[in-house]
């Protein structure tokens, strides 16, 4: 597990990089080929991670409930919809 948050801590910024390379290639060209929402979705999620690995899984299922209620940008509740999608 310490190796993988060791890729992830590599892989982030090299990640964020070629967003960002290809958020200007794409602006330089006329082109807008992503949606900023999937980037912060991927960024948050590799974030999520490392975090996980620095601070243990304890401190993370702890804190989850705290971190929803005042960190969330949004909640999806529960429907018997949400499980069929």
């Amino acid at each position: 597990m310490e190796t993988y948050g060791q890729i992830l801590n590599i892989a982030m910024p090299v990640f964020l990089v070629f967003v960002l390379a290809e958020k200007a290639y794409g602006w330089w060209q006329a082109r807008h080929p992503f949606r900023i929402m999937d980037t912060v979705a991927s960024l948050s999620s590799g974030l999520t991670n490392v975090l996980k690995d620095v601070l243990g899984l304890s401190v993370s299922v702890i804190s989850y409930e705290w971190m929803v209620e005042h960190l969330a940008m949004t909640s999806v509740r529960d429907s018997l919809w949400m499980y069929i999608i």
